[in-house]
C-alpha cells in the first residue's frame, strides 16, 4: 500500500518532514514513485480530455523557428539541449524538422525518469538519465538553445505561510508531514533558515517595487505560499554550462505579485484529472499523483540577471507563439477564428488559448558570448 510506503519514509527520515521532501520523494524517489514508474504515458500521449500542446508537430513547428534561428548561427555545431523531455514526442518533431531543413545540430535529452529517459533515447541524439539540476555538461560548454517545456513546475517546492504579529510580518512557518501513532498528520513549524531568507529578500525587492502593493493588505496572517527554492538552482546551473545562445523556459506561473493574490489555493495541483484536495492532507495522493506548482517567473529573471544573463522576453505564451508565425498564416487565423470564433482545430485552439488555467508563460533568456 502507498501509504505506508510513505509512512515508513517518513519514518526513516527521523519522524517527520517538510513538502518538498514528501514531493521530492513521491514523484522521482523509489522506483515505483510517480515518475519513475506510475506516470501515465497513453495519457501523456494522447492528452488525456484536454489538448497537450507540447506533443503536437504544430506546437514543435512554431518553437522550431526562433530555436532553429539560434542554432543556424553555429554552422552546424550548435546544441539543443532539452531538459525534461517527457515522452520524446518533441523531440521527434523537433528532429524531422530540422532534418527537412537541412539543419545540423546536436540533440542532448536531459532526464531523471527511468521510463520518460528511455522513450526519448529511442529518437537518438545524447541521452542523460540525470537531474536537470546537475547537468552532465562542462563550463560554457553548450553554444545553442536549452530549452525546457514544463519542467519547473515539478520541482518539489517547500510550502509556507506567514505569520503576522500585531499588523507586522514576524515570520513563516513551514508545513511538514509527521507520522503520529501510525497516521499521517500535517504541522505548521517556525521556517528561518538561510535559504528562506535568500529567497523571500528577492522577493521583497519585487513587491516593493510593485504599483499597488501594500504590505499592509497583500500580506495576511497565515496568508500560505508555495517556495521554489530550486528554480533559482537551475538558472544557474544553466547559465554554468551555456557559453552563447539562448534559455527558453515555458511553464505555467507568473509574477509574485500575483502569485500572492491568487492565494496558495491556486498555486498547487495534483493530477491527472486535478484532484482537488487541501495541500495540507496532499499526503494522501503519495506516488500516485502528479504534483505541480505555479511558477514564481519574478525570481527566474532575478536570479537570470544576477548569473550574467539577459531577459530577452517575458509574455505569455500565446503571444510568443503569435510572434512565431508569418504574416501569410496570421491572416489564415484571423480568417478561421471570425468564421468559426468557437473553432477547436489544433492551431487555432493554440494561438487561441493560453492553457487551461491561462498562466502559461515563455521566457527567453540569452547570453551573447564569453565574457
Amino acid at each position: 500500500m502507498l501509504q505506508n510506503r510513505m509512512r515508513q519514509f517518513i519514518a526513516d527520515q527521523g519522524g517527520a518532514i517538510p513538502f518538498d521532501a514528501f514531493m521530492q520523494e513521491s514523484l522521482y524517489g523509489r522506483t515505483d514513485s510517480y515518475y519513475q514508474s506510475r506516470v501515465n504515458i497513453d495519457y501523456q500521449i494522447n492528452g488525456g480530455d484536454w489538448p497537450t500542446y507540447a506533443i503536437r508537430p504544430y506546437f514543435a513547428e512554431l518553437l522550431s523557428r526562433p530555436i532553429f534561428r539560434q542554432l543556424s548561427e553555429f554552422n552546424g555545431q550548435g546544441q539543443l539541449v532539452e531538459l525534461g523531455g517527457g515522452t520524446g514526442a518533441f523531440k521527434a518533431n523537433i528532429l524531422k524538422l530540422g532534418q527537412d531543413q537541412g539543419l545540423k545540430f546536436k540533440y542532448i535529452s536531459i532526464d531523471n525518469s527511468r521510463k520518460l529517459h528511455h522513450l526519448q533515447a529511442q529518437y537518438g541524439g545524447e541521452s542523460y538519465l540525470t537531474s536537470a539540476l546537475n547537468l552532465p555538461l562542462a563550463d560554457r560548454s553548450v553554444n545553442g538553445v536549452i530549452f525546457a517545456n514544463e519542467l519547473v513546475d515539478a520541482f518539489p517546492v517547500r510550502y509556507l505561510r506567514a505569520v503576522i504579529t500585531n499588523d507586522v510580518f514576524s515570520h513563516f512557518e513551514e508545513l511538514r508531514y509527521r507520522v503520529k501513532r501510525n497516521n499521517i498528520e500535517h504541522q505548521w513549524l517556525p521556517a528561518d533558515d538561510a535559504q528562506i531568507r535568500e529567497y523571500w529578500l528577492r522577493q521583497r525587492e519585487v513587491l516593493e517595487l510593485t504599483d499597488g502593493f501594500s504590505w499592509d493588505w497583500d500580506i495576511l496572517n497565515h496568508q500560505m505560499m508555495a517556495v521554489n527554492t530550486l528554480q533559482a538552482d537551475l538558472i544557474r546551473e544553466c547559465s554554468r554550462v551555456l557559453n552563447k545562445g539562448k534559455i527558453i523556459l515555458i511553464d505555467y506561473g507568473n509574477t509574485i505579485y500575483n502569485l500572492l493574490r491568487k492565494g496558495a489555493k491556486w498555486t498547487i495541483f495534483a493530477s491527472p484529472d486535478h484532484l482537488n484536495t487541501n495541500v495540507e492532507n496532499m499526503h494522501r495522493l503519495a506516488y500516485f499523483a502528479d504534483l505541480s506548482a505555479l511558477v514564481n517567473f519574478s525570481d527566474l529573471e532575478i536570479v537570470a540577471r544576477q548569473s550574467g544573463l539577459t531577459v530577452q522576453w517575458y509574455g505569455p505564451q500565446r503571444h510568443f507563439l503569435w510572434e512565431q508565425i508569418t504574416s501569410q498564416e496570421e491572416v489564415e487565423v484571423k480568417k478561421q477564428l471570425r468564421e468559426n470564433p468557437t473553432a477547436y482545430t489544433l492551431n487555432i485552439q493554440l494561438l487561441k488559448n493560453e492553457g487551461s488555467d491561462g498562466t502559461s508563460k515563455v521566457l527567453v533568456l540569452t547570453r551573447s558570448g564569453a565574457d
